[in-house]
């Protein structure tokens, strides 16, 4: 019997795919994420799906000490895998980031996947939310993200892993 993906991790939409058109949902300068706790996880899979692309907005990851972003600051990670060559192949290029940090291309329909071990977070000072923050770049842009959290810190009984979400 084949493995379902489904049982043994969370699967949250954090980003809505959307022409989000250089607005940002905080009125300032970022197109804020939704926020997941990693509490009751070991790794999570952040996987950003880019439609039609006119300008390069930056990507940042935040990590804070609760759901309302408490304490907020970048989370260090230095890589990100990149497809551009959608219809063509699903080939991923393992590219540096650098200061945590990097830019969604104007290629259309390109696929960002950032993987993130719950180690690596800022624990001695209660760090264990994430999110994922877009700065606008009054272009319109379509994306999406979702995260796929995985290595559970215990199996759910009736097969719902507990959320990750508020």
């Amino acid at each position: 019997m084949a493995e379902e993906l489904i049982k043994d991790t969370q699967v949250v939409e954090i980003i809505d795919h959307a022409d989000h058109n250089g607005v940002a949902i905080d009125g300032s300068t970022y197109l804020l994420g939704d926020a997941w706790t990693m509490r009751d996880y070991g790794h999570a899979t952040v996987i950003i799906t880019a439609g039609a692309m006119t300008g390069t907005p930056a990507v940042t990851i935040k990590e804070s000490t609760s759901a309302l972003l408490a304490g907020e600051q970048a989370f260090a990670f230095d890589t990100v895998y990149i497809n551009s060559a959608y219809g063509s192949q699903n080939s991923y290029t393992k590219t540096t980031v650098t200061a945590n940090t990097f830019d969604i291309s104007a290629t259309n329909y390109s696929t960002y996947v950032i993987e993130i071990d719950a180690s690596d977070m800022d624990a001695d000072d209660s760090y264990d939310w994430l999110r994922v923050d877009v700065a606008t770049d009054a272009n319109s842009n379509t994306f999406g993200a979702l995260v796929i959290l995985s290595q559970p810190k215990y199996r759910a009984k009736a097969g719902n892993m507990p959320s990750a979400i508020v």
